[in-house]
């Protein structure tokens, strides 16, 4: 029989209390039964209840061992720091809004029914990188437009099999049937939210052939903490949940007709927005991620390289050549993964920095955020007071003699206002 279309996987199913095996004989996409009551494509809610963040990075440098090389990896970007997706943890019963960076930049031979986005809100999912978004400015006759309209990236239930780099998919643990799947994209970032509403036991699988072996699926495929790993939904309190504000940098967005500038653009609810205006609570903690598309750039003022204003003073920081993990066990029989990569600084080397988000809070009082080259960057940090405030990306990335026109002087590209309620 083709091992492309019949074949085991066997996963370390990790629940409370204990330890199981689970073995899931597929052949098929079946679903079973989730939650697509909201519609994500327009941003509406159902629910009061604030969507539980879950952040995932696909690196492809891990070195598993000598016969399969480096291997692609799911890790878990969570509280300032890349941990293992052997065993994601997520709420019962609570939207969960996944937000994806795929660092990989080619297709895996992919079964078509997998083409299908399953389980999400409307079945969607919002897909975005640096080609798909083309936003433009307002009034490009000024060397200080007025504003950005942001448009680019899409909205799908489906996508082509041929153009799939992995998949997010969650089985349930009892009938090996599609819960949620997730197709993504080379070098995306994608987003879209989804309900599991019974406790216990799930696994997740990349179905993209992306592992060791004829058929790709050896390797990093059958290994926790890879290419696949537990999820264990469980009963969770989110009455102390941070706020979370998911930021992209996208360069060469059109500004006139000879000239494109780099942007910072919302990204909420699988939607994008404007920087111009940024509303966040007062006394709460955020978590603010940065998903960067762009190259590093010279950086003259020296200060804005150091992390100022968030939690510990540091940033976590990663890209694709940052993280290095390896296998867990022998070399002939890997059973996990080592998680090891990107930076918990304080600040950053001037040459590597491309952008800064940063907050003006008054009276000296500063939140500087450096963004490395094609970084993915995750920051805590409160704002206990309320009012408008300014932001501003310091490194000089507009045009002029100094770097300091075009999008750096203009709202909703390289600069805007934070609303503090």
């Amino acid at each position: 029989m083709n091992e492309r279309i019949f074949y085991a996987v066997v996963t370390a199913i990790i629940v409370l209390g204990g330890i199981g095996i689970g073995v899931a004989y597929h052949d098929s996409i079946g679903t079973s039964t989730a939650s697509s009551t909201s519609p994500g494509s327009t941003n509406a809610q159902t629910s009061s209840v604030q969507p539980y963040q879950l952040t995932l990075v696909v690196t492809t440098q891990n070195y598993f061992n000598a016969s399969a090389g480096q291997q692609p990896a799911f890790f878990v970007l969570q509280n300032n720091t890349l941990k293992s997706s052997a065993n994601i943890v997520l709420p019962v019963n609570v939207p969960i809004q996944v937000t994806i960076r795929n660092y990989d930049d080619g297709p895996a031979d992919t079964a078509q029914a997998y083409s299908q986005i399953v389980g999400t809100y409307n079945d969607q999912v919002a897909v975005y990188n640096e080609t798909l978004v083309q936003s433009y400015a307002i009034d490009p006759t000024s060397t200080s437009a007025s504003g950005i309209a942001i448009t680019g990236g899409y909205v799908t239930n489906y996508v082509d099999n041929l153009s799939i780099s992995h998949t997010f998919t969650i089985f349930s643990n009892t009938t090996h049937k599609v819960v949620v799947n997730i197709p993504v994209l080379p070098l995306t970032v994608e987003q879209t939210t989804f309900e599991l509403n019974q406790p216990g036991g799930y696994y997740w699988q990349c179905e993209a052939a992306c592992g060791a072996g004829n058929s790709g699926f050896t390797g990093a495929m059958s290994t926790p903490g890879w290419m696949t790993g537990a999820v264990s939904v469980v009963n969770m309190s989110l009455s102390n949940q941070p706020y979370t504000l998911n930021l992209l940098v996208v360069q060469d967005q059109p500004w006139n007709l000879t000239a494109t500038q780099p942007a910072y653009i919302v990204l909420s609810d699988g939607a994008l927005y404007s920087s111009a205006n940024i509303s966040l609570p007062s006394h709460t903690r955020i978590n603010v991620n940065i998903f960067n598309f762009d190259g590093a750039g010279p950086l003259y003022q020296n200060s804005y390289a150091n992390v100022t204003g968030t939690v510990g003073g540091k940033i976590f920081y990663l890209n694709d050549s940052m993280v290095n993990s390896s296998a867990t066990g022998s070399s002939s029989n890997p059973t996990g993964i080592a998680v090891s990569g990107g930076a918990l600084a304080g600040n950053m080397s001037v040459d590597q920095v491309s952008h800064t988000f940063t907050i003006a809070l008054g009276s000296g009082s500063t939140i500087n955020v450096p963004v490395g080259d094609t970084a993915t960057v995750q920051a805590s940090f409160y704002i206990n007071q309320t009012g408008t405030f300014n932001w501003m990306c310091m490194d000089e990335c507009g045009f002029g003699t100094n770097g300091m026109q075009g999008a750096m002087s203009s709202p909703g590209w390289m600069m805007g206002s934070v609303y503090v309620y």
